[in-house]
């Protein structure tokens, strides 16, 4: 009867061991779970390229911003404005104009957005562009968005350093 007491007792202690195992591996899957869910968690950035390719046509219709500073750049046989700061744009979308007085805008100059004290979110660059120098977009740390038009041919190093906000770059 004692052997039969002491094998129920022991019984008993596994069964709790078993329990705490399954409780605490439930949690863990619980929480696996719910740590997914809030990774997964959409963004107000676009999904997918059409989504893309619509915002871009939004942004192209819009009017350029206005107050922006361009410095003339000759390079060879090229001959074409860079955009070299924010000047008195306060826009948070800044839509980059193709042209400046007639003339291409070709690049962004180095460091053109780093003093600005505009939380820019969101950058169009039109067609025209072709070079982005370094330390371009840097410092912008509202930067969100920005559309990388395929003319871009040249790109300087460090282009979006400091820009912690940066959830999508579109090429």
């Amino acid at each position: 009867m004692l052997y039969l007491c002491e094998t129920f007792l022991q019984g008993d202690k596994i069964m709790k061991k078993n329990l705490w195992v399954k409780i605490f591996a439930v949690a863990l899957v619980l929480m696996c779970v719910l740590t997914l869910a809030a990774c997964n968690k959409e963004e107000d950035v676009p999904d997918s390229n059409e989504a893309y390719a619509e915002l871009d046509k939004e942004l192209a219709e819009q009017e350029p911003s206005k107050g922006l500073i361009f410095k003339k750049q000759t390079t060879g046989d090229v001959e074409g404005y860079l955009l070299s700061g924010m000047g008195e744009c306060t826009d948070s979308v800044v839509i980059i104009p193709s042209e400046y007085e007639g003339v291409k805008v070709v690049g962004v100059a180095a460091y053109a957005f780093k003093k600005s004290e505009v939380a820019i979110t969101q950058v169009y660059l039109p067609e025209t562009i072709t070079s982005l120098k370094h330390h371009a977009f840097a410092g912008c740390e509202s930067l969100e968005y920005i559309k990388i038009p395929d003319t871009v041919t040249d790109m300087g190093s460090n282009t979006f350093e400091g820009c912690k906000s940066l959830k999508q770059v579109y090429i």
